[in-house]
């Protein structure tokens, strides 16, 4: 099963509208030379599931090209 996708501009109507969870997952190197104001850093390599927040809320996450946020999804999928 392919995980979705939205645009920036999608999330950036979606944070407008209200809170919005944001999970950059590159490394903190790659994070402090941009990102996402409201993004928090959880680099690929440390995500915990668990720790995510509420599993019933809509997390987003984002990387560089994308290969690092399809395997994040994958493993918060397989989570639950």
């Amino acid at each position: 099963m392919s995980v979705p996708t939205i645009t920036p501009a999608r999330l950036a109507e979606l944070a407008a509208a209200g809170p919005v969870s944001l999970i950059d997952v590159r490394t903190p190197a790659e994070f402090e030379e941009v990102h996402v104001p409201f993004a928090r850093n959880v680099p690929l390599d440390r995500l915990d599931p668990k720790a995510v927040g509420d599993p019933a809320a809509a997390v987003y996450v984002v990387c560089r090209s994308g290969s690092r946020g399809q395997k994040a999804c994958e493993t918060l999928r397989a989570a639950g």
